[in-house]
């Protein structure tokens, strides 16, 4: 499924609120970070983590019997030394990378002309009052939260890079826009976890808050599972909660807390 598929799936505002309690021996999870498990920040690096966040994975991913994943956009290291102590797969760069058992692996090519590509956006950030980059192992973010009105700037440099490089795309993100490895995606992740780690006969749950979720959304519906949406905007999935806060509490019951 690409990108244009996904806007053409039909959408709606009125998604419920997902059960309070699910069988733990029939499911696998998968959380998104930033704006699922904690509060969008200005700059990524300006994220704070709930104190009993580490506490709530852990008794989620043991009732779970270890069928807790996470699937960040984020490099893969940024959420290690977040959350260290997790012990489930770790996607980073949207599953272009996967960090479990101690170790680090890429699971796709990244282009040669990356560092040149990252040259050019830094000229392109420095020119244009508020964008900030994120130089990722496989891409690039371009972030214009703080200035909104240069987003169409920002989408005609990586279209037009894209158009350039066939071995990426583009993929819009809350308030960023990204240059990532064409064919990655959050439902490449959750399905390589699924069959990875011998999870094929679980039904998947995804939680997310941006349009890069809805692949993993439309993955797991067609597995058998659903998906729950964070925040507002139209979606895919099956059920809605507010933000992160509602999430975590969601997961606390969820793992019997």
């Amino acid at each position: 499924m690409t990108a244009r598929d996904v806007t053409h799936i039909a959408a709606t505002e009125l998604s419920p609120p997902p059960p309070r309690t699910i069988d733990p021996s029939g499911h696998a999870i998968f959380l998104d970070f930033d704006g699922c498990l904690v509060e969008l920040a200005e700059r990524p690096d300006a994220i704070r983590v709930p104190d009993d966040l580490p506490a709530i994975l852990d008794r989620l991913d043991r009732r779970f019997e270890g069928r807790v994943s996470l699937i960040s956009g984020r490099p893969a290291a940024d959420i290690v030394r977040y959350l260290g102590d997790f012990r489930g797969p770790i996607y980073g760069n949207h599953g272009a990378e996967l960090h479990h058992g101690g170790k680090s692996m890429v699971r796709t090519r990244v282009a040669g002309e990356l560092d040149e590509i990252a040259e050019r956006a830094e000229r392109l950030c420095a020119a244009t009052d508020g964008l900030l980059l994120e130089r990722k192992s496989t891409g690039i973010a371009i972030h214009y939260r703080r200035a909104p009105e240069a987003e169409p700037i920002v989408r005609g440099f990586l279209d037009g890079v894209a158009a350039r490089h066939p071995d990426l795309e583009m993929q819009p993100a809350k308030m960023a826009m990204e240059l990532r490895p064409r064919g990655v995606d959050k439902a490449s992740a959750l399905n390589d976890a699924v069959e990875r780690f011998g999870w094929d006969h679980k039904l998947p749950v995804h939680i997310g808050d941006d349009a890069t979720d809805e692949w993993a959304f439309h993955a797991a519906d067609a597995r058998g599972g659903f998906g729950i949406k964070v925040g507002e905007g139209d979606t895919i999935a099956h059920y809605r909660l507010s933000g992160p806060a509602a999430v975590l509490d969601l997961l606390r019951d969820w793992a019997g807390a």
